[in-house]
């Protein structure tokens, strides 16, 4: 025998893996953790997303709803505002025309 040359069976609990051996448990278990938190991470984003065009559609929705009341609050002001003119020229009418009229 040589004496540079060892040819005792190597101990492979302490070695790591060569590229040609098969994958230990664990390297196979953490990459299958890898894909899941990976698809997980896809599946909540996904739903994320999804939350988001709902709410913006419920933003778009509300928005047009406010408009909507503000339009007809406008609308109703500028009926009150012609009647409150019309309510005081027939006030100093009453009051500087003497009465009704006969």
């Amino acid at each position: 025998m040589h004496p540079l040359i060892d040819i005792s069976p190597v101990d492979t609990s302490t070695h790591p893996p060569t590229p040609t051996s098969p994958p230990s448990n664990s390297a196979t278990r953490i990459r299958d953790n890898q894909r899941r938190s990976r698809a997980r991470r896809k599946e909540y984003i996904l739903e994320l997303e999804a939350k988001v065009r709902a709410y913006e559609q419920d933003g778009v929705s509300a928005s047009a709803e406010i408009q909507a009341a503000a339009r007809k609050v406008v609308d109703e002001n500028e009926v009150l505002r012609e009647e409150l003119i019309w309510l005081r020229a027939e006030n100093e009418r009453l009051r500087w025309g003497g009465g009704l009229e006969e």
